[in-house]
């Protein structure tokens, strides 16, 4: 609050007289507040941006600098003439702007034209790109290369750029006018191109490379051939396979046009290399038939099922235990359908570590059949035995072993440990069932 001088004398001399002896300091201010005709004040020196303010209230309040409030304000800001404070403004309803282009960050685009303004806010970068909304703002779609056409991707949630090749295949639909009209050829490359009419049937294809009139019937295959024109109209299962390619629809379309059964040739086929049966993948060397590892056995008497070509190790065993040391142990075999074929060739070189018993030579690839009393007749050659030489042999049922015999006094007696020698060899050969 200002102090108050003394009051000012009812006649004073002079106005000169007043100001010494009532403004004595800078800033000091001489008026008048209500009831008192006259009044002084000494007034703080004022503040930069300050202004001197009337009474509040009362009749005798007093002035004083201080800064002005909106609520000094009586009259809309929005009236002053010449006024910049926009943001005071509120709504602008008329009138024409001649400021400053607005920044795209405060809401503007920053250009003074349409054209510019539209640039400067859509997200492409580079001639040929494409915007698009992707569900949560419009984004930028790069300019593909070459040759590439937009197609919707998998998910169908965006567009993409897409290279044409013989896997994506190029599907070509006609519904009565032709969306086709080359003016000479028009050329197909690769795979995967299907014409369909517009039941989704086989269309009409026309392959022509000369002048003249497609002769045939509607539906037919066109061909030219040096200018005699005709048709064709493949069977059903051929058209199946060409709108659908897959392996069931051409072993169908093979025995529409063949005859009866699965899979038909009217002619016998030639094949330059492997074939692969069941779930085998064909030899990569070689001429013939590769079936699978695991047997797919066949209940048809008339199929055969299986091959394969192998070794296995022949061991001498005695029933008491035991074993020996070897010169060599060899043995091969092929299987076809449920027979193998078995050979092996084995020599001992010391005899000294079996036990007494009766001897078999075991390491069969396959156990043979279980069918009772089905047993097989063996070929064995054997030397340096104290039985002599004439041998034979058997494999039994359920069994993966050979049983060898010695002839004597017009039977047959099992060899046992005691009849090898340090050099005992057997060659033997055997055709069993499995």
């Amino acid at each position: 609050m200002p102090a108050k001088l003394p009051p000012m004398p009812p006649n004073p001399i002079s106005n000169e007289m007043i100001w010494r002896e009532y403004l004595r300091t800078v800033f000091d201010i001489l008026y008048t507040a209500g009831t008192i005709p006259w009044d002084s004040v000494d007034l703080p020196t004022a503040s930069a941006g300050q202004f001197l303010a009337g009474p509040v209230s009362g009749p005798d309040a007093d002035v004083t600098f201080r800064a002005i409030a909106l609520a000094d304000i009586t009259t809309a800001l929005s009236t002053w003439p010449g006024s910049t404070a926009i943001t005071t403004l509120g709504t602008i309803t008329t009138g024409t702007w001649n400021g400053t282009t607005i920044a795209i960050a405060r809401g503007g685009t920053g250009q003074t034209t349409q054209t510019a303004a539209f640039d400067a806010l859509a997200p492409t970068t580079t001639a040929g790109d494409i915007s698009y909304y992707n569900g949560t703002d419009n984004i930028r779609l790069p300019i593909g290369t070459a040759n590439q056409r937009l197609s919707v991707n998998a998910g169908a949630t965006a567009p993409e750029w897409q290279t044409v090749s013989s896997s994506s295949g190029v599907d070509v639909e006609d519904e009565g006018t032709p969306i086709l009209t080359p003016a000479t050829t028009l050329n197909f490359t690769g795979s995967g191109v299907v014409v369909t009419d517009a039941g989704g049937g086989v269309a009409d294809i026309t392959i022509s490379s000369g002048s003249g009139t497609p002769g045939g019937s509607s539906g037919d295959w066109q061909y030219n051939n040096a200018g005699a024109f005709g048709g064709f109209t493949p069977g059903t299962g051929v058209q199946t396979w060409v709108v659908t390619p897959s392996s069931a629809n051409l072993r169908s379309a093979l025995t529409d046009e063949t005859g009866t059964g699965v899979a038909v040739f009217s002619t016998q086929p030639s094949f330059t290399n492997t074939i692969g049966v069941g779930a085998a993948t064909a030899s990569a060397s070689g001429s013939g038939i590769t079936f699978p590892a695991t047997q797919s056995d066949s209940t048809d008497v008339n199929t055969l099922d299986d091959y394969e070509e192998g070794t296995w190790t022949p061991v001498i065993v005695s029933s008491g235990g035991g074993s020996g040391t070897y010169n060599f142990q060899v043995g091969t075999y092929t299987k076809i359908g449920n027979r193998v074929l078995a050979n092996c060739s084995v020599q001992l070189t010391s005899a000294a570590g079996y036990s007494a018993g009766n001897i078999t030579i075991s390491g069969l690839p396959f156990t043979s059949s279980s069918v009772t009393q089905n047993r097989s007749p063996v070929n064995i050659i054997g030397n340096a035995l104290t039985t002599g030489n004439s041998l034979t042999g058997e494999v039994n049922t359920s069994s993966t072993e050979i049983i060898p015999y010695f002839f004597a006094s017009g039977s047959l007696s099992l060899i046992t440990v005691a009849n090898l020698t340090n050099n005992t060899i057997f060659l033997i050969q055997v055709t069993y069932p499995i």
